[in-house]
């Protein structure tokens, strides 16, 4: 590494060096914005340098690769973590709104059992016993694929299988934690 690149622990690589010219510093930042497919020589291009050999020199006395390669470095791991947060928000929010569903579901099932246990005090409140059963088997045939996605956003196994392995008769669970795509059909995107 250059006698150069001393600097205090507290400055990151990127940042200007404390010995660092502004124009060097400059030529740096857009060195930095050329990605890193970025050639020193479009520096010099850039900047109409007398001499493309002065920015090269400038680029190996301030370390210039290695500072970009850091510099991506940190905005790689920028990302990823912007990416788990929002990840995260959104399994919160599936979770949430399974519940929510899940709620909306039962509730044809509560007001069935409310209405099975007053059934003999008189008219069913605002749908007939006929239509509340219709509505308890569409429920119970919904219920799994909430309880999946809200288990899934949950980042938990939604089926845990038996199998047999054929050469020693011992058995093992297999634990499936299938993604949310894997419970949506065709037909009901």
């Amino acid at each position: 590494m250059s006698k150069k690149l001393s600097r205090d622990i507290e400055r990151e690589p990127w940042e200007r060096l404390p010995d660092e010219s502004i124009h060097c510093f400059e030529m740096f930042k857009y060195f930095l914005s050329l990605g890193y497919k970025g050639k020193v020589y479009e520096v010099a291009t850039y900047f109409n340098a007398e001499s493309a050999s002065d920015t090269y020199k400038h680029s190996h006395n301030y370390n210039w690769i290695d500072r970009r390669r850091k510099w991506l470095d940190h905005l790689n791991l920028l990302q990823i973590q912007e990416t788990e947060k929002t990840v995260k928000e959104m399994a919160r929010r599936h979770a949430s709104n399974s519940m929510l569903n899940e709620s909306a579901l039962m509730m044809p099932v509560k007001i069935f059992m409310k209405q099975l246990q007053t059934r003999g005090t008189g008219e069913l409140e605002e749908m007939s016993m006929k239509d509340l059963l219709r509505f308890v088997y569409q429920t119970a045939s919904l219920y799994p694929t909430t309880v999946s996605t809200e288990r899934m956003a949950r980042g938990q196994a939604t089926e845990i299988s038996k199998s047999e392995l054929a050469h020693s008769g011992d058995m093992s669970l297999k634990i499936i934690k299938p993604t949310i795509h894997d419970n949506i059909d065709n037909d009901e995107l």
